[in-house]
C-alpha cells in the first residue's frame, strides 16, 4: 500500500472542511522482484530462442501425440504465457497493483507446474513411452543420417527448463 503524509491547510476559509493536500507519496515496490523480472525478460529472450530452435530441429522427425503436445505447449508458454506473466509482474510491482501481482503469482505457478510436469515425464518415461525410437521416426531425412534416433527432448531444452524453473521459484518467493 501507499503511505501518504497529509498536512492541514490553515489558510482555508473559515467554515470549510479540512482539505488535506498531498506532500509525499512513498512508492512501495519490491526492488528484488523488479530486478528478477528484469533478468527474467532477458532470459526469456534466450529461452524463446532455444525453444524455437529446438522446435525447428525437431519438426522434421517428431511423431507421436505426446511429443507434439509438448512442442505446442512449449511454444504457447514461450510466445503467449511468459510475456503476459512478465507484464503482470511489472505492472503489479511498479503500480502496486495487488490483483496484477496475484495473477502474476498464479500464472507463474501454472508455468512452474507445466515445466515440472514436462521434466518429470521425460525423466520417468525416458525408457518407455518417450524413448527416442517412439517419439521420432527413423525414416526422416534428418534422422536417417544419425546412428541412433534423435531424443524426444534435447539436452539444451532440459537445461533451459531447469533454469526457467529456478528463476520462477525465486520470483514466486519474492512475489
Amino acid at each position: 500500500s501507499s503511505r501518504y503524509r497529509l498536512l492541514r491547510d490553515d489558510a482555508q476559509a473559515p467554515g470549510e472542511g479540512l482539505r488535506p493536500f498531498l506532500i509525499d507519496r512513498t512508492i512501495v515496490c519490491d526492488i528484488r522482484l523488479q530486478t528478477l523480472l528484469y533478468f527474467s525478460v532477458w532470459y526469456d529472450v534466450l529461452f524463446a530462442s532455444v525453444q524455437l530452435l529446438a522446435s525447428w530441429v525437431k519438426w522434421r522427425w517428431l511423431q507421436g501425440l505426446w511429443s507434439w503436445s509438448f512442442l505446442g505447449g512449449n511454444l504457447l508458454l514461450v510466445l503467449v504465457v511468459e510475456p503476459l506473466r512478465l507484464y503482470l509482474g511489472y505492472a503489479g510491482n511498479l503500480g502496486e497493483g495487488v490483483p496484477r501481482l496475484f495473477l502474476f503469482f498464479f500464472v507463474g505457478l501454472a508455468c512452474a507446474g507445466y515445466l515440472s510436469a514436462e521434466l518429470a515425464l521425460f525423466w520417468v518415461f525416458a525408457d518407455g513411452m518417450l524413448r527416442p525410437g517412439v517419439c521420432s521416426t527413423a525414416h526422416g531425412s534428418a534422422a536417417a543420417s544419425l546412428q541412433t534416433p534423435p531424443p524426444c527432448a534435447l539436452q539444451i531444452e532440459r537445461a533451459a527448463w531447469i533454469v526457467r524453473l529456478a528463476m520462477l521459484a525465486v520470483e514466486m518467493l519474492f512475489a
